[in-house]
């Protein structure tokens, strides 16, 4: 008999002849056998071929069957006739399939859920369809001949009846499937229903399918957690009218997180809504799609197209911007069908706006509750999604709940969040009462109970199960009594008390058990069986009873079987349990299978490699895999994951003895992850592993290495420390590019990034002549341009010129070089090289008092910043469009444009703006008259310029600062201020805002009230 999970092939298995018949004979014989009959029906089919052309009316009809029977299909079922507008198939026939109620509804849910999204490839049609399971009567030869059903009796009889009573896109499913499908089904009880007038059957509809078999203690008492219960299943309701919603439940493992969600889940059917669940994985699990290809499966209704045109054309029929599918189309699809031109940030930010769309679109059809849960494990991916779904949720029939251990920190503004605390005592003592019992006999123990297990209803629970196996208790749930066996002494801990419990296991079962939980919390059913030597029927029946044990989950049935730990701390418990030799032995022989041939399609394939690799401490295999799928990662955007593979690979490498450690390649393993680590910040220890980078670089003697690993050092300290290490680090890099130029003059790239850290440090007379002498090494073409810089270097050139050039006062010289970069931007095949020009464009133009050039150059780089989904400088360009509001209309909403700006980049926590947009809100306060809070801006924007050494918003700073406190009557401090952004600019050599101290300090003796608007 095949076992879930298993593939059905027409003609084999239980269809095949008995022994001693011939071919023959078989071909007419009838038997009787247990299935699940569907009937699907295409609703109102005369009215949409009646206008048509015979032959298109025949193409459309035909699109929408094979539609039909595709989903039959993939859930293992046989498609016996195609009626005109319907089909008729048969789960269980010609091949037995134990489960085939639940393939069955899994398989009417699918074609009811395209349906209401518009079948693909077909005009948008309505469904109903019936089904019912029992004995039919199956002929073979009538399914080969197709000269009359192969199916026959009350069973196909009755599924017929009930597709015609089931509503537009819904499915009506007899008692027996029912109850068979329950574990698996959310159902509603219709009624009943009279098949003949003494014959009546119980009628149900399927509301959906769960992301997990349903557990026999899925439904316990909730003590204690009534309010936030109420709460959340208020705000589902709210959401039905629009009105939608962010939660996040955190609290640390057992407390309830799950089983709150589950009710809220259930609700959400109940109430009419759609659930998306979508689950992170501590560990991306071999052979399973990652989160979010689960979700856009979900949203999209069906499996994805594997080549890229069809996928373009879903996603986009599903509302995405061109661009944005596809962006989420090369994260989506395997490499060699990759061919957007997004690339780093960009690739996941407009991947992520392309699934607020889908998911925009699934909660117009149908009011939506997006399960988000382990948020702890959440990946860049995840978190990007949503950052974008998230503002989507008050104007729409959404609700995102979310579950975590904690509060991640990039957690998007717009979610409530709700700490779960343990339960109080009573609480606590309520729960041990619905699960022990009341028996007298055993007050002492559930005093005991609620003592230890300290309100976790996880450990308590395990607690109860604990006692009913060793012995100690006998009965049934809820009503136990005192056996008199087993050990009176309750467990310290959770995991102490898991532990015994996995030892009590039979021992093959034990066994399954910890080699499942070294192949992952989630787990490939087919992998497992190659490891632990078993055969795939006899490991699925251990399986099944490790999950009626409550051990395990069953989480899918197709396309491969796979099955997950019930709780994180049962994965936890089980792979303590393993002495680190057996789980070495065990990660080594994991690696084997994964390379091996029968494992090669298996998605994450080379990260589950690397990471296996690294646990059995085969280093040179942990390095080289953990390389190859960290860079896949980071050309994906995917930091967080890439950082994790990456840093795995250095240490693995680091590991290696003798001639199997390469200093080269442990150079460009770090090189790589300290480019990963920069979206991190200071966080990601970039520095750190850029400084053992250069060591490694000098050790090799290598200067080409040690000058790239210096610019990126560079890029570090200007984004996220001190300008004045930048330009530490960027001198360093001049001294080995000229090293690796044969000591003549350096590359210009460097000279650039040299030149630039200088003119932001407002050292102008020292970055202009370096920044010269690196144009004129551009202009002779003797040096390749993109050799360290992503952006076109000559439009840097030119914009980085002008703007020293405007420091100095030699305003015409400036628009030259202005005129130039935009030239070169306009040849750019990369949109973010325009953002980047148009918003220092705008920015020079407010220098120069061009307000109107400025607006039109900073909308112009908002708008292709929303088109093409990059964030990199929409703060910065947000507030410059907000400056020029405010200066041109004198609204406060240009202050909200400078407030969204400054709150993206601290959300980013990029340094580099932060104190220029604190500067921009301080001149906006002071053109709308509150010199009171430009005065605290000003002095914050002073504070932080002066401790990143920006001397250029330093010296405006403490301009605007001494401008506001003369106005604020502070006389002697606005001097005071003065005098020492005279001396800064002075120093500097910046004669433009010299010229404006001493325009300043000359109106002083007049008054303040005088003073005119401050400029820049």
């Amino acid at each position: 008999m095949a076992t879930s999970g298993s593939t059905a092939r027409p003609g084999a298995g239980a269809g095949a002849a008995p022994a001693g018949m011939t071919g023959g004979e078989a071909a007419v014989r009838s038997d009787r056998r247990m299935a699940t009959v569907l009937f699907a029906d295409i609703v109102g089919s005369t009215r949409m071929v009646a206008a048509a052309d015979p032959e298109d009316a025949q193409e459309r009809l035909d699109r929408v069957l094979r539609t039909l029977s595709a989903h039959v299909e993939r859930y293992g079922g046989t498609v016996c006739q195609t009626l005109g507008d319907g089909i008729l198939a048969v789960f269980g026939a010609p091949n037995s399939l134990e489960d085939h109620a639940v393939r069955a509804c899994f398989a009417a849910d699918a074609i009811v859920r395209e349906a209401r999204s518009g079948m693909r490839d077909a005009d948008p049609v309505a469904v109903r369809v019936g089904l019912s399971s029992g004995e039919i009567l199956w002929d073979s030869g009538a399914l080969n001949r197709q000269d009359r059903a192969p199916a026959v009796g009350r069973t196909v009889h009755l599924a017929a009846k009930l597709q015609q009573t089931a509503p537009e896109n819904g499915v009506r499913l007899s008692e027996p499937t029912a109850v068979a499908a329950q574990d698996w089904a959310e159902l509603a009880l219709v009624g009943r229903f009279a098949v003949l007038p003494k014959d009546e059957v119980g009628v149900f509809t399927l509301l959906a399918m769960r992301h997990r078999r349903r557990r026999a203690d899925d439904d316990p008492p909730l003590f204690g957690r009534d309010d936030v219960l109420g709460e959340l299943q208020a705000a589902v309701a709210r959401a039905l009218d629009c009105q939608g919603g962010a939660c996040l439940l955190a609290a640390p493992a057992g407390l309830g997180k799950s089983r709150l969600a589950e009710a809220v889940s259930a609700f959400a059917w109940r109430v009419g809504a759609r659930v998306v669940d979508w689950r992170m994985h501590a560990m991306q699990p071999v052979g399973v799609a990652d989160p979010l290809h689960d979700l856009v499966t979900a949203l999209l209704d069906g499996d994805l197209p594997e080549t890229r045109a069809p996928l373009l054309r879903l996603i986009e029929g599903h509302g995405a911007r061109k661009v944005a599918a596809e962006a989420l189309a090369d994260l989506l699809l395997p490499a060699e069908e990759r061919c957007g031109t997004a690339q780093g940030e960009d690739l996941l930010v407009l991947a992520a706006e392309a699934v607020g769309d889908l998911v925009r679109a699934a909660a117009r059809r149908t009011p939506l509750l997006l399960l988000a849960e382990d948020l702890h494990w959440a990946g860049s991916s995840a978190a990007a999604v949503l950052d974008r779904v998230v503002p989507l949720v008050g104007a729409l029939p959404l609700f995102l709940l979310g579950t975590a251990r904690e509060v991640p920190s990039w957690l998007p503004d717009g979610v409530r969040v709700v700490e779960l605390a343990p339960l109080p005592d009573d609480a606590a003592a309520e729960l041990t009462a619905a699960l022990v019992g009341s028996h007298p006999a055993l007050d002492e123990l559930r005093a005991s109970l609620v003592r230890r297990t300290q309100g976790n209803p996880f450990f308590l629970q395990e607690c109860v199960r604990g006692m009913v196996v060793s012995g100690r208790l006998t009965g049934i749930p809820g009503d136990y009594r005192p056996a008199g066996l087993g050990d009176d002494r309750l467990p310290e801990t959770v995991q102490a008390l898991l532990a015994a419990r996995i030892d009590t296991l039979p021992e093959r079962h034990r066994t399954v058990l910890l080699a499942a939980s070294v192949a992952g919390a989630t787990f490939d059913a087919a992998l497992l069986a190659a490891l632990v030597g078993c055969g795939r029927t006899a490991l699925v029946e251990i399986l099944t009873a490790l999950a009626d044990a409550d051990f395990l989950d069953n989480t899918r049935l197709l396309p491969r079987l796979e099955y997950s730990f019930r709780h994180a701390l049962l994965h936890e418990a089980a792979y303590a349990t393993l002495t680190r030799r057996d789980r070495r032995a065990t990660h080594d022989r994991l690696v084997a299978l994964l390379e091996s041939p029968d494992f090669a399609d298996l998605a994450g394939r080379k990260a589950a490699i690397a990471r296996h690799a690294y646990r059995s401490e085969a280093w040179a295999k942990a390095a080289e895999a953990g390389g190859e799928a960290g860079l896949e990662a980071f050309q994906l955007s995917l930091t967080s994951e890439a950082v994790d593979l990456l840093g795995k690979a250095v240490d693995a490498h680091d590991r290696l003895g003798g001639a199997g450690n390469d200093p080269a390649r442990a150079f460009d393993l770090r090189l790589m992850l300290a480019r990963a680590t920069m979206p991190l910040g200071v966080e990601g220890h970039g520095p750190d592993v850029l400084d053992r980078a250069i060591d490694i670089a000098r050790a090799l003697g290598d200067p080409d290495r040690e000058c790239a690993a210096w610019l990126l050092r560079s890029a570090f300290d200007w984004a996220y420390g001190s300008l004045r290490d930048a330009v530490t680090s960027a001198g360093h890099a001049v001294e080995a590019s000229r090293a690796a130029e044969g000591g003549g003059d350096p590359h210009f790239e460097v000279e650039l990034h040299h030149g630039n850290i200088l003119l932001e440090t407002g050292n102008v007379r020292a970055a202009l002549p370096i920044l010269r002498h690196a144009a004129a090494m551009a202009a002779q073409n003797g040096q390749r341009q993109g050799r360290y810089w992503a952006l076109d270097s000559h439009m840097m050139l030119d914009l980085r010129l002008a703007r020293g050039l405007i420091e100095i006062g030699e305003i015409d010289a400036a628009r030259r070089h202005l005129a130039a970069a935009e030239e070169h931007a306009a040849e750019s095949p990369f949109p973010f090289t325009r953002i980047f020009c148009w918003t220092f464009i705008a920015e020079d133009h407010l220098l120069t008092g061009g307000w109107k050039l400025a607006a039109s150059y900073a909308g112009r780089a908002l708008l292709l910043m929303e088109q093409t989904g990059s964030r990199i400088h929409y703060g910065l360009a947000t507030a410059l469009a907000g400056l020029v509001t405010v200066t041109l209309d004198g609204s406060e909403e240009g202050v909200r444009q400078i407030d969204k700006g400054l709150a993206q980049v601290r959300q980013r926590r990029t340094a580099a703006h932060e104190a220029h947009i604190l500067l921009l809100r301080a001149q906006a306060m002071g053109r709308l008259g509150n010199h009171f809070e430009a005065l605290r801006d000003a002095d914050a924007a002073l504070a932080l310029a002066e401790r990143r050494h920006q001397g250029l918003v330093a010296v405006r700073a403490g301009l605007e600062s001494a401008r506001h406190a003369g106005q604020l009557g502070d006389a002697r401090r606005s001097q005071e201020m003065l005098a020492q952004a005279r001396t800064w600019a002075s120093s500097l050599g910046l004669s433009t805002l010299l010229g404006q101290c001493d325009g300043l300090h000359a109106r002083i003796g007049s008054g303040f009230a005088t003073l005119p608007a401050a400029g820049r």
